[in-house]
C-alpha cells in the first residue's frame, strides 16, 4: 500500500509505503540462507516526508522484518533492520542534538553500544563519495537484529 500527501499546508510531499509479502523462499534464496524448503513472510514500512518550510528537515525511515519458517509453522530465522536519518536545509545545532539525543535514549534501552554502531552504519551508508560529504545529519541503521 501507498500513500502519498502533498500540496499540504505542512508538506509539500511525502509518502509512505507498506508492504506484506509471503510465501515459498526462492531455492536461490534458500541456497543463500543455508535453508531448505522453507516458507517466508516479509514486511516493511517506508516513510519519506519533504516539508513546505525549509526551516523543517527531511525526515527520511524504513524498517523491516523478515522470518522463514517450515512448514510445520516453525520459525527458522527471523531479523529486523531498518533506520531513519535527518535532512535539513538549514542545520540547527539543537535540533541535530534533540534527534540524536532520542536516537541515543531509543537504542540505550536495549543496548548502549547500539547507537554508536547503528550510527556508524548510518554515516557510511549515507555518505555521497562522488560529493565527499554525508547526507544530512545522519541518523541510525541496522540490519539483521535478532531477538537474544
Amino acid at each position: 500500500r501507498t500513500r502519498v500527501i502533498e500540496n499540504g499546508a505542512v508538506f509539500e510531499k511525502g509518502g509512505v509505503n507498506i508492504s506484506k509479502v509471503y510465501g515459498p523462499l526462492a531455492p536461490a534464496m534458500q541456497k543463500h540462507f543455508g535453508v531448505g524448503d522453507v516458507d517466508f513472510f516479509a514486511c516493511g514500512l517506508s516513510l519519506v516526508l519533504h516539508p513546505v518550510n525549509p526551516m523543517v528537515p527531511t525526515v527520511h525511515a524504513n524498517w523491516r522484518y523478515f522470518e522463514m519458517y517450515d512448514k510445520s509453522g516453525n520459525t527458522v530465522d527471523s531479523w529486523f533492520g531498518g533506520g531513519q536519518d535527518l535532512t535539513p536545509y538549514y542545520l540547527f545545532e539543537e535540533d541535530a542534538t534533540h534527534f540524536h539525543r532520542i536516537c541515543k535514549a531509543a537504542c540505550d534501552r536495549h543496548d548502549p553500544q547500539f547507537y554508536r554502531d547503528f550510527k556508524n552504519k548510518c554515516d557510511k551508508y549515507f555518505y555521497n563519495s562522488h560529493r565527499g560529504e554525508a547526507r544530512g545529519i545522519g541518523g541510525l541503521f541496522f540490519d539483521y537484529l535478532k531477538p537474544s
